[in-house]
């Protein structure tokens, strides 16, 4: 499969042009001559030069040594040089490593770089992971599908091929990926495909479900996910993530107080997100009577909360009100 390339941040390719070591000298062996503590030396290391200094006292021309603890010094390479975005390096050190296993680390520099907001570059590295012919285990997919869900280009394209690949492996079927994948195709305007990836999934979990629900209201089909959301009740749970996208697409206030009701009876009104979002659907209806109740009954206040109420009024036009829950909030 084909990945496309990730444009290097100019300050970045600066970096690494300036600081790179050649790729053949980006090799482990032990370490036990060293006088300070090699973790005491990656903590105080604050710069790329710093780490290309501490890097170099560990160069020789052999390669990595497969030992466990030049494999734990690897992995600290990659997140340093994912946190310095010398993705050179990165994958300097990733593909001079020989050891048969060497998934692990793979996968770990994928998840760096997804944590580190560099999913198109986590992809990237991916694509290189492939033309070696790494091997895949349980946890590279699920890695691969956040990011994809997090990039901002061809997310439908890069989903669909990653699935493929996925179920080829046989790792098609895990939860997680699933889960991710089915946002995945929602964000991308794919609903039949989220919808028939869901019906496929031999194992469900609340994500499954709750992610299965917010597509629908995605779609503005609130009454698609209100069915859904009774059947889920007969297999799962809902928490309180579940109510907060159900509430995000609440088109009355008929449904939304039996929103209410089955928050309050599922003891799901103590967190704040619900709270907000269920005063903010009162006030999307247009039911203030609801929302001042609401805005009564609850104890901590936030900020979120106190606009929510002086966005009713400006949009009603009560002056009046408004400004008396300014003052209100003043005071407190």
């Amino acid at each position: 499969c084909c990945f496309p390339h990730p444009k290097v941040p100019l300050h970045s390719a600066h970096k690494s042009s300036e600081l790179l070591l050649p790729t053949n000298l980006l090799k482990l062996r032990h370490y036990h001559h060293l006088t300070i503590p090699l973790s005491s030396q990656f903590v105080s290391c604050k710069d790329l030069k710093s780490l290309k200094q501490i890097h170099s006292s560990l160069i020789v021309s052999n390669g990595i040594v497969c030992d466990e603890p030049d494999y734990k010094i690897a992995e600290k390479l990659i997140s340093l040089y994912t946190n310095f975005d010398d993705f050179d390096s990165l994958l300097a050190i990733l593909k001079s490593i020989k050891r048969p296993n060497s998934t692990l680390l793979w996968n770990m520099a994928l998840k760096s770089l997804v944590n580190s907001g560099l999913s198109e570059f986590a992809i990237w590295i991916y694509k290189q992971m492939r033309e070696m012919g790494v091997e895949h285990d349980s946890y590279t997919f699920p890695i691969l599908s956040k990011a994809v869900f997090l990039v901002d280009f061809e997310a439908f394209w890069l989903g669909k091929t990653i699935h493929g690949l996925a179920m080829q492996m046989g790792f098609g079927c895990d939860v997680y990926f699933c889960n991710t994948m089915i946002a995945v195709y929602s964000k991308s305007g794919r609903f039949g495909d989220a919808c028939k990836l869901f019906h496929e999934m031999p194992d469900r979990d609340i994500v499954s479900w709750t992610a299965m629900i917010s597509a629908y209201v995605r779609e503005d089909n609130f009454f698609g996910a209100f069915r859904l959301f009774g059947k889920m009740q007969n297999e799962v749970e809902p928490n309180a993530v579940t109510m907060l996208g159900l509430l995000q697409g609440c088109p009355s206030m008929v449904e939304g107080r039996q929103l209410h009701g089955y928050i309050i009876k599922n003891g799901l009104l103590h967190d704040r997100s619900v709270e907000n979002s269920l005063l903010n659907m009162y006030s999307h209806v247009d039911s203030v009577s609801d929302a001042e109740i609401l805005f009564g009954e609850i104890d901590k206040r936030d900020v979120v909360t106190w606009n929510i109420m002086l966005s009713l009024y400006t949009y009603k036009g009560d002056i009046t009100r408004m400004i008396g829950c300014f003052r209100q909030m003043s005071g407190e």
